[in-house]
Parts: structure tokens; sequence; C-alpha cells
């Protein structure tokens, strides 16, 4: 699951340039609980800042180390 977020987010990033994006979680995974544990996850390993929680989404931040580890682990 959460090598599925980052390569949303990565995504995201890469189509628009822009440094976030919004995480719809059901989008990602039927089963939200899961996804949130994995955000939360990514984000306390350092890959991704989140910010603005709502109850069905966030926003999504590569971190420098979250990018440049995806982007070495050949997953782009």
């Amino acid at each position: 699951m959460q090598q599925k977020i980052l390569q949303y987010v990565y995504n995201q990033f890469k189509e628009t340039r822009v440094p976030f994006c919004y995480v719809i979680f059901n989008q990602i995974d039927e089963d939200i609980m899961a996804v949130k544990n994995s955000i939360k996850a990514l984000e306390e390993d350092g890959f991704i800042e989140t910010f603005h929680p709502s109850i069905g989404a966030i926003y999504a931040r590569l971190t420098d180390y979250g990018l440049s580890l995806h982007e070495q682990s050949g997953s782009v």
C-alpha cells in the first residue's frame, strides 16, 4: 500500500511539477483505514509530508528524501 501511495504522489509530481497533491483515500484503495495508516507510516519514515487533513483526503508532498529514494529505487 505504501508503494502505491508513493507512486501516486510521485506521478502527480511528475505530471504537474507541483510539489504537492491532493490524495483522496478511496481513489487509492477501498480500505480507507489502510490508506490512512500507510500515509501516516510514510510520513513517520520521512518520505512525505502531509497537511490540511480532512475526512476523506489529505494533501501530501514528497520530501527530498522520498523523491530521491523513489527515483533511485527504479520504480518510476
